[in-house]
């Protein structure tokens, strides 16, 4: 641990998802059957994992690709969470459930990629006209009053 090495990052699934990051990283831990708790139990392979440090940033990277759902996936590689100003987790939605109790705030963050969560901003290209939801369905809309 303590080794500081230049290294590529990101980048590897789609165009849509973003260019790679190089980045100067310090090695913080490595463990080579890392795990975080499965959604219905028992626990779901994250593989050969390390937590890294890069201009401050603490990041934990994993072989396996997975999203994000218990904080163990930080903790159990030495990577404290209490003390952090933010917490990004790469995930959809899984991650409530067990990041809720430890939050003080949860905010969603649409970055683009391959599954956006804001359907209306999906580049639609077998589909045109009024469809949902590109519109806002009726029982959607605010009520003006007069």
């Amino acid at each position: 641990m303590g080794r500081t090495l230049r290294i590529r990052i990101g980048g590897k699934t789609d165009a849509s998802s973003g260019q790679p990051v190089d980045l100067t990283l310090t090695v913080k831990a490595v463990e080579a059957d890392h795990w975080q708790p499965g959604l219905g139990g028992g626990r779901m392979n994250l593989g050969l994992s390390a937590w890294v440090r890069a201009e401050g940033i603490d990041v934990v990277l994993t072989s396996r690709r997975s999203q994000t759902h218990s904080p163990r996936a930080f903790t159990a590689l030495g990577c404290t969470l209490h003390d952090k100003r933010a917490v990004v987790v790469k995930s959809m939605q899984h991650f409530v459930t067990q990041f809720a109790p430890i939050a003080a705030d949860i905010r969603y963050v649409a970055a683009g990629g391959a599954a956006m969560p804001d359907f209306a901003d999906l580049p639609y290209t077998k589909r045109s006209g009024a469809f949902w939801p590109a519109i806002e369905p009726p029982f959607f809309r605010k009520e003006t009053t007069r």
